[in-house]
């Protein structure tokens, strides 16, 4: 009886493939969010401080 219950419990090779290959889509795809987000917040620092240049210079 528990041995079925084990054998019921093991995943198939084919199944621990399908499962890896969804966590690292996942991983992958969480890091490209992180990429983009960083890309925008350095984008936006970069565009401020243009705008702070160009108020520096307008004063000189």
């Amino acid at each position: 009886m528990e041995e079925q219950k084990k054998r019921r419990l093991q995943l198939s090779k084919e199944q621990k493939r399908v499962l890896a290959d969804a966590a690292t889509e996942a991983a992958f795809a969480d890091n490209e969010q992180r990429r983009k987000a960083r890309e925008e917040k350095t984008a936006r620092l970069r565009a401020l401080r243009l705008a702070n240049e160009a108020k520096v210079s307008e004063r000189a």
